[in-house]
Formats: structure tokens, sequence, C-alpha cells
């Protein structure tokens, strides 16, 4: 089977909030952009540039086709309009770090939140209970005594065989991605064209083909791009998490587990030796 990778940068047109976890009443979000927000997005342009009256069977069988023959590697932010040097997040001896910024440093920067509260129509205040903060990413930061636009990057790996390839590059010009998009939240705009990538990598790690599809080679001692299924076998220094969010079933959205009764460890989780990896559907990494 032959793959083509392709870099893609986007500048946000607004905040991003990539829905995480609650914290008392603040909703959390995490500081990069998950494949499954990159896929939804995706599956919804290409189903709306293919059918005029889209319904909800179209939009699954367009996911299927997605599933089946593009991956996708999660997006982190930089400052570089070329992609370089992306904030992939690393654990380290004093905690968890992105480039050379310690988290609690990275999030001063990065990460600002908005209050809001629902209105008791009776009384004209706040209804009790209502009241919830949100984070999100900024799109524009000051850093260094410079204002700094901030971009985000990452790769979509699709299968040459496909025959909606050249439909599907087309539509990624704009995208819409995680929470709060009624307040205009997670708009992406793609800088330039996707570009087709000559190195076989993704985040400077080396893909090798084994028949069925690339795998991703991560080095003893650097971070994982994306979500890594636990495996007892797997020797990693990081933390776990289950994966947990909404999805759309039977005209209803509902809350629940991804790759059910499945323990991840968390994008930056250290290897202790060289691992070779498949890249899954909504970009979550499992051993070979």
């Amino acid at each position: 089977m032959s793959w083509n990778i392709y870099h893609l940068i986007y500048i946000p047109k607004g905040p991003v909030h990539i829905g995480y976890h609650k914290l008392g009443f603040i909703q959390r979000t995490r500081y990069y952009i998950l494949a499954r927000n990159i896929w939804g997005a995706i599956a919804s342009n290409l189903t709306k540039a293919i059918y005029e009256d889209p319904d909800t069977q179209k939009y699954s069988d367009i996911g299927k086709e997605i599933n089946e023959h593009v991956l996708i590697s999660y997006f982190y932010p930089t400052f570089n309009r070329n992609g370089k040097n992306p904030f992939i997040p690393e654990y380290s001896n004093t905690g968890i770090r992105y480039g050379e910024l310690s988290e609690n440093r990275f999030e001063s920067i990065f990460v600002r939140s908005h209050t809001q509260t629902a209105i008791e129509p009776s009384s004209v205040t706040a209804e009790e209970g209502s009241l919830h903060e949100t984070e999100f990413i900024l799109p524009i930061v000051k850093y260094r005594g410079e204002i700094e636009p901030i971009y985000f990057v990452g790769y979509i790996i699709i299968n040459n065989n496909w025959e909606k390839i050249d439909k599907c590059l087309d539509i990624m010009d704009e995208i819409c991605v995680g929470g709060e998009r009624r307040y205009g939240f997670g708009r992406l705009r793609l800088i330039g064209l996707p570009e087709l990538q000559k190195e076989r990598s993704i985040f400077n790690y080396p893909l090798k083909e084994d028949g069925s599809g690339p795998l991703l080679i991560i080095p003893k001692g650097k971070p994982i791009p994306a979500h890594l299924v636990a495996d007892p076998c797997l020797e990693l220094k990081g933390d776990i998490e289950p994966l947990v969010g909404w999805d759309y079933e039977k005209g209803e959205y509902k809350l629940r587990l991804y790759h059910e009764g499945k323990i991840f460890w968390l994008p930056g989780s250290i290897p202790e030796k060289e691992l070779a990896l498949k890249i899954d559907k909504f970009g979550i990494l499992t051993k070979v």
C-alpha cells in the first residue's frame, strides 16, 4: 500500500478550546489538538463538499472512508510559520516541559480563560450553579517582549489509492475544531497548501512501511507525539489516562470512553527503549 505524507500548518482565527476535564467549575483545555478533532473537521467538510443535503448516515459513511484511507497526527502549537519547533510536551525530571518552557510558563503565555453564567429570566440574575469558566489557547501571545502569532502544525498520511484524495486535500483550507464553536472558537486557516513531505517522517520521527501501513519509530528517550495504548510490555516515563469525549449516537450526543477498557500513555511520555508503533484511527499509537 502506498502512502503520501502531507505537512499542514494552520493559523487560528480565534481562541481554541480542546476539551479536557473539569477542575471545579473550570473546563480545562488540552494544549494541543487531538487527531480526533482534525478527523471530525475533515469528515464534516468532505461530506458537505460531496453531498448537497447530507444526513447522519452520509457523515458516518465518509467517516468510515477516512478511517480506512487517512492517518492523522496530533497538531501542536509553534511560533514558527514553517512549522518548526512545535511545543510537544515532554516529561522530564523537573516535570512536564514544552520545548524550553516549563508547564507553568507555557500556561502563562498560551492559556487564558473566560467566565460565563446563565441568566435567570424571572430575576435577571445569575442562575444558581451555572457559573463556569472555560480555558482556551490564545491565537496571539506576548513572548519575550514581542507579539507572536500562534500556528498549529501536524500531518495527514493518505493512501494513494483513495479516489477522494484530491477532494480531501481541497477541503483542508479552513476547518473548525474543538468546543465553544458557537462563540467563534476553533476556526483554523491553512497556511499555503498541504505540503507533500519528501522525507518519510513526522515531527522528525521516521516512518517505515510494514506492508499494512506506516510504522512510527520513536527513539529511546524521545517523547511520544500522541496517546499510546498502555501495554504491560511497554516501559515509559510519564503519565496515563483514559480517553473520554462526546460522541454523536442515535440523534444525541453522549459522553463515553474512546477505545473502551483501555488506558493510554499521554503525549510527552518517554520510552525506555526504541519503539515501532502503528498509527491507528484518531492518531492513537499502538504497539506492533
